[in-house]
């Protein structure tokens, strides 16, 4: 029996709804008179005068899609509801997103007001097979917020997008959507979720022909590393609550950003918790950083320090390490005037396991997009492999399932800034079955029954949620 239960928010006695209600509806009436019909993007916000975890107001509203971030690095969380414009689309010639797409949003990251995000994700590889669970989140999706609620340490502000002049001239539907949110008591009432059964993808058998045939293929072709995946199919009794496992999933990795997306109110949410940046940018500085190479944490500090010796040494590994980090120094040489990275890789430990680590710095030349910098830089051969053609290839030809957003970018961008993440550690909710995904890289040497254990461990964040 799993219960799983979402953190309990303020209820209206002690938040009064109506008046942040009607001092954002105030706000906004002030902007469209001051709009006056002119194409722009505006953002006004209220301060919230108790503090609400983003998570829990967000699970409760009504409105779609929703997105949830709660950086690693920062003291911000984001829940976002609703979208004052979104533009989805499917491949084009291959790039995660295509050129017309990229001109289309150059000139809304221009005119965007500070306080809003323009917010986004892709599939990991646009052009593969899809499955009906993945339909609604389209090959790539952008979007402008209709509404956001923005904690940062004890302040919390709650932000409307207006796009004008839709918006100015709709605003009556506007205040309408403003009316529907909620701030209502969450209660602490489980959801016993009983798991039934367990499915892999591919079975351990048939992993261990993928990964005798992709040693094979290193062996025989330009293929030098490639990243096998696994889904591993949980399913329950019945519906499970994707909120209440993100929020108990974040509890276990402090460490990493917590992310959420759910395009459709009763659709499938992707949802996970990643140590991996695919960059972010602010200015012309802009900041990556290769992970490649896994072990687990010791049971025991003597443990601890043999495995972590063991990573930092480990040949097969500085090996996988290394093409990661010259393929993201490789895609970033056309878009920088230098670019920087450290001698040897550093550990990442996290709460279950660590990784070789390299942070890479570069300038980027003047009027690049973030745009431009998620299409070079994805995907990386920390979840495709190298050379990037073959080992899509090769992907594409041997998994026997859809990664989906799996391993895709998510993240935002603004007008001089922006943050991309790579989605791993993640899952598929979709009512009563959770999709757990997860990779290892194959190089030279790979040993296939220690890759499926070393997946096995990278899934035992979501293990431990299940079981909080």
């Amino acid at each position: 029996m799993i219960p799983l239960s979402l953190v309990s928010a303020p209820s209206d006695d002690r938040i009064d709804a109506d008046a942040v209600r009607q001092a954002l509806r105030a706000k906004v009436r002030q902007a469209v008179q001051s709009m006056n019909g002119v194409k722009q993007v505006r953002a006004v916000s209220v301060k919230v005068p108790v503090a609400i975890d983003p998570l829990a107001w967000g699970a409760v509203q009504t409105q779609a899609p929703f997105v949830y971030w709660r950086s690693r690095t920062t003291d911000s969380t984001y829940a976002v509801v609703g979208a004052a414009r979104q533009w989805q689309g499917e491949a084009g010639s291959g790039e995660t997103v295509p050129a017309s797409v990229v001109e289309r949003l150059a000139p809304w990251l221009d005119r965007l007001p500070p306080a809003v995000r323009l917010w986004g994700g892709a599939r990991f590889d646009p052009t593969s097979e899809r499955e009906a669970a993945w339909a609604d989140f389209g090959a790539w999706t952008f979007m402008l917020p209709r509404f956001t609620l923005h904690r940062s340490g004890s302040t919390t502000r709650l932000h409307a997008t207006l796009v004008a002049p839709h918006d100015t001239a709709a605003h009556e539907a506007l205040l309408r959507q403003i009316d529907a949110l909620r701030f209502p008591n969450i209660p602490d009432a489980h959801t016993d979720a009983h798991r039934i059964r367990r499915t892999d993808r591919p079975t351990r058998a048939e992993w261990m022909r993928q990964v005798r045939a992709a040693v094979q293929s290193i062996r025989s072709t330009d293929l030098r590393k490639v990243v096998l995946a696994r889904a591993v199919d949980l399913h329950f009794d019945h519906a499970l609550m994707p909120w209440a496992l993100l929020h108990r999933l974040q509890q276990e990795t402090p460490q990493c950003t917590a992310f959420g997306w759910q395009p459709k109110r009763s659709g499938p949410a992707f949802i996970g918790a990643t140590p991996e940046r695919l960059f972010r940018m602010h200015g012309d500085t802009l900041r990556t950083e290769a992970i490649a190479g896994t072990r687990p944490r010791g049971a025991t500090p003597a443990d601890d320090a043999m495995l972590r010796h063991e990573l930092l040494t480990s040949d097969k590994d500085r090996r996988e390490h290394a093409f990661v980090q010259d393929a993201i120094a490789d895609a970033l040489a056309p878009l920088a005037t230098d670019v920087n990275m450290p001698d040897a890789p550093s550990e990442l430990a996290l709460q279950r396991k660590r990784h070789l680590r390299s942070e890479i710095t570069a300038t980027l030349h003047e009027s690049t997009s973030p745009l431009n910098v998620l299409n070079a830089l994805h995907p990386t051969p920390a979840v495709g492999g190298t050379p990037t053609r073959t080992a899509r290839a090769f992907i594409r030809e041997h998994e026997s399932f859809d990664r989906g957003w799996y391993a895709g970018p998510v993240g935002w961008m603004t007008q001089d800034a922006a943050e991309m993440l790579v989605a791993i550690r993640s899952a598929l909710v979709d009512r009563d079955t959770l999709t757990l995904y997860s990779g290892a890289g194959i190089v030279e040497g790979s040993d296939p029954a220690s890759e499926w254990d070393e997946i096995e461990n990278k899934l035992a964040d979501f293990k431990a949620a299940l079981e909080r």
